[in-house]
């Protein structure tokens, strides 16, 4: 597969070669920590993430401010392969709209579902689980 630096060099605009690569990380991730600021820290290139192992929280990736960061419509799905449920930190100042609710702090994934969520501004997700 090529990577998002050849497909640049072919003149593809950076953030699609890397939408179109999704080189940033693996797959396959470990829950860790016990809040926002020490769980895993999903990539904002990170589009499917699957907790397969591990303990503890993954956190939303931050909006916009860096090539490493979210994109305002970027599509994120987030499943839970633990024996147990997922919490899914998010930053201060950011809220996540799921199935009617405004949630600020942290939200939870339970056994074998995902969650789908878009960034909307830097500061509002919209989302569901199922």
């Amino acid at each position: 597969m090529a990577t998002d630096q050849l497909l640049m060099g072919l003149g593809l605009n950076s953030m699609l070669a890397a939408r179109l690569c999704d080189t940033s990380g693996s797959i396959t991730v470990a829950a860790a920590g016990s809040s926002t600021a020490t769980s895993y820290q999903v990539k904002g290139t990170q589009f499917t993430v699957f907790v397969g192992s591990g303990s503890g929280w993954v956190a939303l990736p931050t909006v916009g401010g860096s090539d490493n960061a979210a994109q305002i419509g970027d599509q994120f799905v987030i499943g839970n392969g633990l024996s147990s449920s997922l919490t899914v930190g998010i930053a201060s100042g950011v809220t996540v709209n799921i199935s009617g609710s405004a949630i600020t702090s942290q939200f939870t994934i339970t056994t074998l579902k995902t969650f789908t969520g878009f960034p909307i501004s830097t500061t509002q997700w919209i989302g569901s689980t199922s």
